[in-house]
């Protein structure tokens, strides 16, 4: 019994850009990327890496704090952090904090 050939070998980056869905969720991740960016260099010294940057869904973005001590100091900035994302992203009109589950 005959195999048939395989296709072709092709990066990740080959992969991504002919699966449309994955080309989107791509997108989504470089646009949060983007907003960080905007928000990292209003953190106080340090607090940026306690945060990450979550998803960007129907005008909302999500930041997610390693703990609540650093979800209460983003909640208190969120007003300024949100003026910066917009500058970069109008269409963001909310700004989530979540507490990211601790690792078992």
């Amino acid at each position: 019994m005959a195999r048939k050939p395989l296709p072709p070998a092709r990066n990740v980056g080959q992969a991504i850009e002919g699966s449309a869905s994955l080309a989107s969720l791509l997108a989504g991740h470089r646009r949060a990327q983007d907003c960080f960016a905007a928000v990292r260099r209003l953190l106080p010294f340090g607090l940026d890496r306690s945060v990450r940057a979550g998803p960007i869904q129907d005008g909302q973005w999500t930041l997610f704090a390693q703990n609540g001590a650093v979800a209460a100091k983003l909640r208190q900035a969120l007003p300024t952090l949100l003026q910066a994302v917009q500058a970069r992203e109008p269409e963001v009109r909310e700004l989530r904090v979540k507490i990211l589950p601790k690792e078992v």
